[in-house]
């Protein structure tokens, strides 16, 4: 089930002056290894913000589940919330809903479709790449 809407948590906390600059703090505390985002309360993205001590600074912890995002996903989350606080988000396109997404894979795309894209993605490429030029790998 994807939802329409859920309301994104943001959780203020309170840092310590002696114990570790903020980042460092935020990181023990928040250890993925010990937090867990239950699955069954959308939407399995998080946020806890804290002033560090010292520098009054805010800091930022995301905590995001993996089933709903990966490297790429963060990479363009960060160049999305960057565009905004440069005054940018006007070049930003308009959010799509994740349920097309969802419906996208689960109607999929015929493979046809998929070799073609790759076809052409892959026209120019006329020798194989091997890393350090190395072809024998077995034995």
């Amino acid at each position: 089930m994807v939802w329409r809407k859920a309301a994104l948590d943001v959780l203020e906390v309170e840092l310590e002056d002696c114990d570790g600059s903020g980042a460092e703090q935020l990181k023990r505390r928040f250890d993925p290894r010990r937090q867990r985002i239950d699955l069954g309360r959308a939407p399995l993205l998080r946020f806890v913000i804290a002033r560090e001590p010292g520098s009054g600074r805010w800091l930022l912890l995301q905590l995001l589940h993996h089933l709903i995002g990966d490297h790429t996903t963060l990479e363009v989350m960060h160049a999305e919330v960057r565009a905004v606080l440069e005054g940018r988000g006007h070049e930003l396109a308009a959010p799509q809903p994740f349920r097309n997404l969802v419906a996208q894979a689960r109607l999929g795309v015929d493979a046809k479709a998929h070799e073609a894209f790759f076809q052409e993605q892959l026209a120019d490429i006329d020798e194989p790449t091997l890393p350090f030029g190395l072809s024998q790998v077995h034995g």
